[in-house]
């Protein structure tokens, strides 16, 4: 059971942040190292491919890893890195966006590739799919909550005396952000 509840907050984690950062760092261009630092301002959406780009290695890297090297860790040890990549997000401060998102999702290749080799190890193969199936329905209450109550916290990251152009951007000079990403086309 504590294989599902790992994955449920896991889910939650990778759900809330992928959904939050999208409208927290906002506008055009980014500054790399916090609103206050404008010498490495970056295009949001050069800003949103490498951060895709560190989700993937992190999830790719943490299913390897379990494998590869054996390791027998329960995963609610990984929630640790969960709990890291969070508060990086958290900052907004876009540089360590892209490492709170790379340990958020290396936690979760982590979970996933930990429980799936628990369940191999541990179940009948004959209830091997019923076993996983339930894993997978309880880690989604997670993945599903993270998705739907991000807009409750939205004001309060966004609510803070560092607001500035960058950040939480508003179409009426309030501190909402905009409804949806900048994440536009450029022709």
């Amino acid at each position: 059971k504590w294989y599902a509840l790992s994955l449920t907050c896991d889910m939650f984690c990778v759900s809330f942040f992928s959904a939050i950062n999208q409208y927290i760092l906002d506008g055009d261009s980014l500054p790399i190292f916090g609103a206050h630092s404008h010498a490495w301002d970056m295009n949001t959406n050069d800003f949103f491919s490498i951060y895709s780009i560190a989700t993937f290695i992190g999830d790719t890297a943490g299913r390897k890893i379990i494998y590869y090297y054996h390791v027998n860790i329960h995963p609610s040890v990984f929630l640790i890195l969960s709990a890291f990549g969070a508060f990086f997000c958290i900052l907004k401060i876009p540089f360590l966006t892209w490492t709170g998102m790379f340990l958020i999702f290396f936690a979760n290749g982590l979970i996933y590739a930990a429980s799936t080799k628990f369940i191999d190890e541990n179940v009948d193969k004959m209830f091997s799919l019923t076993a996983i199936s339930f894993w997978l329905f309880i880690g989604d209450i997670g993945s599903v909550t993270g998705s739907n109550v991000w807009q409750f916290f939205q004001p309060v990251v966004c609510s803070d005396t560092n607001h500035s152009q960058y950040f939480c951007v508003s179409d009426n000079d309030t501190l909402a952000p905009t409804m949806t990403p900048t994440m536009t086309p450029s022709y």
